[in-house]
């Protein structure tokens, strides 16, 4: 065979259907008794062959020539793959298929959701100009349950709330915490620009004044 199956390969995968230049190792490996009884450089090949393995599926690449083609090592011995299969740690694509096309369906759906709802978090947080109590603004963003058309709106209104009077008011003094502004669905708020039909106390008072120094009063 040319390709195996990695053992327990829904705990490492990706996304179904695409393939980042990534994978997931948990800490819980460094306590997998097979794992650590392996060598350094048997870890280092399966840690190597698992990151190939994103690119199909979850089938790694056991033809030696291949495999160091892709790891660019001329090191690489057969007998070092031959380990690994014997360690169960690769497995036949054929005894394995079924079973790991289920469990990879079934867990795809959540850590997509979890991963995504992670990056627009963060993106909403960058744009937030109040930086305060993260853990509660997670929480809440959690509750709104968020997709790309919301998380569009929410950061447009945040870039027009940012030069709007009331946030800009007395050095953003005014500007709520972000778990309490997304708990009251401040994206649907309006935001009124100085210069745009609000009037700032300021800018109303040096008008003010102005009159009375044109009809000299002092």
């Amino acid at each position: 065979m040319n390709y195996a199956n990695i053992k327990n390969w829904e705990e490492y995968q990706h996304y179904r259907d695409r393939c980042p230049p990534w994978i997931k190792l948990h800490v819980k490996i460094l306590n997998d008794k097979d794992f650590t009884a392996l060598s350094c450089a048997s870890r280092g090949l399966l840690i190597q062959l698992w990151i190939l393995a994103s690119e199909n599926e979850g089938k790694a690449p056991i033809n030696i020539e291949e495999i160091k083609f892709r790891l660019r090592d001329n090191s690489i011995k057969e007998k070092d793959v031959n380990l690994l299969i014997d360690k169960g740690f690769l497995l036949d694509c054929k005894q394995t298929q079924a079973d790991a096309s289920k469990r990879y369906s079934e867990t795809e759906t959540e850590t997509e959701t979890e991963t995504e709802t992670d990056i627009r978090f963060e993106k909403f947080w960058q744009a937030y100009p109040k930086k305060k109590s993260k853990g509660q603004a997670e929480k809440a963003w959690l509750k709104i349950k968020s997709n790309e058309q919301l998380l569009e709106k929410i950061l447009s209104t945040i870039e027009r709330a940012t030069t709007s009077v009331e946030w800009t008011r007395d050095g953003g003094q005014f500007i709520p915490y972000p778990a309490t502004w997304l708990n009251a669905k401040g994206w649907e708020d309006e935001y009124g620009k100085q210069g745009d039909g609000a009037v700032d106390d300021n800018l109303f008072l040096q008008a003010l004044a102005e009159q009375d120094k044109k009809r000299g009063i002092s």
